[in-house]
């Protein structure tokens, strides 16, 4: 009975073996808490700066600056005018979905151009 359970322990230390030594060796794609690039001693890039977005006031943009955001034609860009005009002004830029021809997924891609002033 003892060498039965010796066996199942070699068994088992032998399995655990072979599965630490997988995790050591396996490539930087499979495990992605593994840092590669950023050890000690390596050089790291610095952070290239960003170009910076001129945003425009929903409040008093043209119909000529709104045709230049991403998504919004004249037809559209009319329609922000009418709804401001309408309603006084934006409060909120997540008021634009309020506009026909803008759903959320426009809102997203308009939220680094648009603000509220």
């Amino acid at each position: 009975m003892k060498e039965k359970s010796i066996a199942v322990y070699l068994l088992f230390l032998g399995a655990l073996a072979l599965i630490l030594f997988a995790v050591a060796f396996s490539e930087p794609e499979i495990l992605p808490w593994k840092v590669t690039g950023t050890e000690a001693g390596e050089n790291v890039p610095p952070v290239q700066e960003t170009e910076t977005v001129q945003k425009i006031d929903l409040n008093t943009a043209s119909a000529e600056e709104l045709t230049a955001l991403p998504g919004i034609g004249p037809v559209t860009a009319g329609r922000i005018l009418a709804y401001r005009e309408e309603h006084g002004g934006f409060f909120d830029v997540g008021e634009l979905t309020e506009v026909e021809g803008i759903g959320e997924k426009t809102l997203e891609s308009l939220l680094p151009y648009v603000f509220c002033g």
